[in-house]
């Protein structure tokens, strides 16, 4: 069950969620009348009955505002999920290390493609670096020959014996 909820999409998980919180509602209005019940002195089949169609209604209009609100948090998480994440395939499959993910949130989701950009960025200074060192170490052996011959000439001159 937990590897089940572990791998579930997020919006799955607050659905997840609505559920409970449905669930939780539901026990509430029968723990209120059953209280009800207890101080009326009525029995618990009568208050239900005299009661049901208002807590019904109660219910029904909490968990049309909680869903809506659920939805639009979903809405969020999941677009700044799936927007980070589609430029960090992108980036992969391309191996474009130009490429930088839209901040435009100070959450977490925020600070998480600050990061990614961060990383982008010293990913990019750390391969400049090894492309100009490369070019460094191709300059130096292509340098060598030429260095090379002087010494070669200066030792076909010494007179034999002068090692």
């Amino acid at each position: 069950m937990l590897t089940l909820l572990r791998n579930a999409r997020l919006k799955y998980k607050f659905w997840l969620l609505n559920i409970v919180v449905f669930a939780v509602l539901c026990l509430l209005v029968l723990y209120a009348m059953q209280t009800i019940a207890g101080q009326t002195g009525k029995s618990f089949d009568q208050v239900f009955a005299d009661t049901a169609p208002g807590f019904a209604l109660m219910v029904a209009v909490l968990m049309v505002l909680e869903m809506a609100g659920s939805q639009l948090l979903i809405s969020f998480i999941e677009r700044h999920v799936n927007r980070l994440k589609n430029t960090m395939v992108d980036v992969q499959s391309s191996g474009n290390l130009s490429q930088r993910a839209v901040v435009d949130s100070t959450d977490e989701l925020g600070e998480m493609a600050r990061a990614f950009n961060a990383m982008q960025d010293r990913t990019v200074a750390a391969v400049r670096s090894m492309q100009e060192a490369i070019e460094r170490l191709h300059r130096a052996v292509e340098e060598l020959p030429a260095a090379a011959e002087p010494r070669r000439d200066d030792r076909g001159r010494e007179p034999p014996g002068a090692d």
